[in-house]
């Protein structure tokens, strides 16, 4: 009696093996290709996020600084910037009201204990703050870093306010 083997023989095995192992390389080198490009791609917009993070958090820094404040450290390093930082801003009266009375203008010939912001964010000062007027970042008697033009406010709102004119925003130091 003839009876059929069933099963396999070795060699087939072996040959089976051998095809298998081709088409999974051919398979492989074709696969990585895309799967490179999406992890580099991932790594790219993970970097660029960073960056863009960075970046807004530099520009808000820079909007908020202090005119004429922004300078690389006394020490040198050139990998970063030193900025004032400020919470509010404004325009100082300069000049006498036109109306004849005087206002309270910004001197800089004498001392002043109190003078009126023009236009400006001064809802944010409080006691204690300090104010820095015309900051040029250079030279005696307009550098913020040497604390030359710079005061502490000692009171906040203005103990006098002259009247509103052309939609002028009028608040005070002292």
């Amino acid at each position: 009696m003839n009876k059929r083997a069933c099963g396999f023989t070795l060699v087939e095995m072996v040959m089976v093996i051998t095809i298998i192992s081709i088409i999974a390389a051919v398979v492989g080198r074709i696969l990585s290709i895309p799967v490179g490009a999406y992890a580099s791609s991932k790594n790219r917009a993970n970097l660029t996020n960073a960056a863009e993070s960075a970046i807004s958090m530099m520009t808000r820094d820079l909007r908020r600084a202090l005119p004429n404040s922004v300078r690389m450290p006394a020490g040198g390093d050139t990998n970063c910037l030193e900025v004032l930082t400020t919470n509010g801003g404004g325009r100082y009266r300069a000049y006498p009201l036109t109306d004849g009375t005087t206002g309270n203008p910004v001197d800089f010939s004498t001392a002043i204990t109190q003078f009126d912001v023009l236009a400006g964010d001064v809802a944010k000062a409080s006691p204690g703050d300090l104010v820095a007027i015309y900051n040029l970042g250079t030279g005696t008697g307009a550098d913020a870093y040497a604390a030359d033009n710079t005061a502490v406010i000692n009171t906040y709102p203005p103990i006098s306010s002259p009247p509103l004119k052309n939609g002028e925003e009028i608040g005070g130091y002292q």
